[in-house]
């Protein structure tokens, strides 16, 4: 009986180490085949949104890239005739446009300052945030007076796949 159940574990280990290996990451190929995949660098990213007709807000600006878990895109905007009403605003209205257009994309907001844009069960996911510190204060009519020295607003958006 010890023969039988060491034989059939090694036969699993085996389908296993067969099915997760093999040439390559075969999902990201194929995310990349699809015009959606996480960008490897700042140009990557950039080229990509204007791969997929995704417009950046008017007067913004990068400030940061990271590659973590996921591929982060930073901008700011300046704060003077700008608010982060107008951004999410913008930005509710261009990615509805743009992932409408594609099959199998499901659009939610979990919260006022965040859009997030899923296919599948997490396979790929692109998400916008405003990451200004009072985004959320301003959003919900918050006193002026808190945000008047306020240079810049700050959003970010990122792309896993």
């Amino acid at each position: 009986m010890k023969k039988v159940t060491v034989i059939l574990t090694l036969i699993a280990l085996s389908i296993t180490l067969f099915s997760c290996s093999g040439n390559g990451d075969t999902s990201k190929k194929t995310a990349k085949k699809n015009g959606f995949y996480e960008p490897k660098t700042q140009d990557e990213f950039v080229k990509l949104l204007n791969d997929m007709n995704i417009k950046t807000y008017p007067n913004a600006e990068i400030t940061n890239f990271k590659l973590n878990s996921n591929a982060l895109l930073t901008y700011r905007v300046p704060a003077k005739d700008n608010s982060n009403k107008d951004i999410i605003d913008f930005y509710k209205k261009e990615l509805k446009e743009v992932f409408n257009t594609k099959d199998g994309w499901k659009y939610t907001e979990p919260t006022p300052t965040t859009i997030v844009i899923i296919k599948g069960l997490y396979e790929y996911v692109f998400a916008f945030s405003l990451t200004s510190d009072l985004a959320n204060y301003q959003l919900k009519g918050g006193d002026k007076d808190m945000y008047k020295d306020v240079k810049y607003w700050e959003f970010s958006i990122s792309i896993n796949d």
